[in-house]
């Protein structure tokens, strides 16, 4: 089997070269930059809340070139737009475009002990980083993206690459709300589809070489509060060292809070959102059934709200901030969230409003034209969502807009609504082409 992988994967990078130079590659939006420095790669992941203990060390294990620092990931369709990358091979072959179907380096180094415990075969080429920290909340929280060559011709075989977040020497990397580890055999096309992103598929929805990779995940752990904890971020080979595979970690996102969870600090769009499309929250990981996320769009007098890929809407807390603080609630008729005409009631702002059972979608209209929310706020109309069920959901908030003749400065939108005349033409747009 490992000739037979061998000679697969250099077939592969054969006629990649062809197709490479027989037409023009796309423009490569993922930068990365090859680097072996423990510190400063951890260091460029650490966030609020969290310190390296006094005195310690980190200690990194990997080849040359395995491991680097990469950005343009939001351009490049991964989700995260800047950290850092460990793999079991290049860190260079995570470039796009995807033009080979085996592509790897095999360093000839050895595997990691965890891991091959957590894959249940032998590793190879193992990459880590191993540090001490000192938490100041009794949580921890980063996020991440896992990728591979071995999608999808070799799921289901020995071929099992893995990787694992060992906090004390427990692994923690699991899929949001279980205790599944994510691995090439745990996330596909068959198994957990619904966090697995084919890479395969024409044309790439990813600008990289990796034929698979998971949704953006997230890592949530228990810890003590100003105490010593060690953790390994590691990546291996299972099975034999061919095909490569990477885990991209999302810069300064290893904090001491769970994302979106304080109103004070959360969700906003990625900032190439378009307002013109509504507002996308993609692969917000929950946890459990009493977390609250709160996200924060632009714009207008009313917001569409659509939860897609897992857990429904169990309540929402609007802002008792904006007008009067009241406002109306409107379920879809028919099942297909595009036609929110049943009346839901009316909703106080600031206290949450639970529903009768979960939707996946929902509308709030009655924000008064006279609040003058800017469309260039992004922190205009704060808005606590919770669910019904713990997994991976991405969240959509389109806005309902009051389409008004452009008018110079410095009039406001309420002036112009109210002097001009004009009536409310709202824009309604449905989240076509969005998952």
């Amino acid at each position: 089997m490992m000739n037979l992988r061998l000679a697969f994967s250099l077939a592969g990078l054969a006629i990649g070269g062809l197709i490479t130079s027989g037409s023009l590659a796309p423009a490569k939006a993922l930068t990365i930059t090859p680097s072996n420095d423990g510190a400063a790669l951890v260091n460029s992941i650490l966030g609020d809340g969290i310190t390296l203990a006094p005195g310690s060390t980190v200690t990194y294990i990997g080849a040359n070139g395995s491991s680097g620092f990469f950005s343009g990931g939001l351009a490049s369709g991964i989700g995260i737009d800047s950290g850092i990358l460990l793999t079991s091979g290049r860190a260079l072959t995570a470039l796009g475009p995807n033009n080979s179907s085996g592509a790897g380096t095999n360093n000839g180094t050895a595997g990691d002990p965890d891991l091959t415990a957590l894959s249940g075969v032998n590793t190879f080429d193992a990459n880590s980083i191993t540090f001490d920290f000192i938490p100041e909340t009794d949580q921890i929280t980063f996020q991440y993206a896992f990728a591979s060559e071995e999608y999808n011709e070799f799921v289901g075989s020995n071929f099992n690459d893995v990787f694992g977040f060992f906090l004390d020497g427990n692994n923690i990397a699991f899929l949001p709300g279980t205790t599944t580890p994510v691995t090439i055999n745990n996330v596909n096309n068959g198994a957990n589809s619904g966090v697995y992103i084919d890479n395969t598929v024409n044309p790439n929805p990813i600008d990289s070489q990796y034929d698979g990779f998971t949704r953006v995940l997230t890592v949530l752990a228990d810890v003590t509060p100003g105490q010593v904890h060690t953790i390994k971020l590691a990546i291996a080979d299972s099975g034999d060292g061919v095909l490569d595979s990477g885990v991209f970690i999302s810069g300064s996102t290893f904090v001491a809070e769970i994302p979106c969870s304080n109103p004070d600090d959360p969700c906003l769009p990625p900032t190439n959102d378009d307002p013109e499309d509504g507002f996308d929250f993609p692969d917000i990981s929950i946890f459990n059934t009493d977390q609250t996320v709160w996200i924060d769009p632009e714009v207008a007098v009313g917001y569409n709200y659509f939860a897609t890929g897992g857990p429904l809407f169990a309540s929402v807390t609007l802002p008792d901030n904006i007008g009067d603080g009241l406002y109306n609630l409107l379920l879809d008729d028919g099942g297909a969230c595009d036609n929110f005409v049943t009346p839901g009631g009316t909703i106080a702002g600031g206290s949450a409003f639970s529903f009768a059972s979960a939707v996946p979608c929902f509308s709030i209209t009655g924000i008064e034209t006279s609040a003058a929310l800017d469309p260039l706020d992004p922190t205009a109309f704060l808005t606590g969502l919770t669910f019904d069920s713990v997994g991976l959901v991405s969240l959509q908030q389109i806005p309902i807009v009051v389409n008004t003749t452009p008018i110079p400065e410095p009039m406001t939108i309420l002036g112009a609504t109210v002097a001009l005349g004009f009536g409310a033409n709202f824009k309604r747009k449905r989240n076509q082409n969005k998952a």
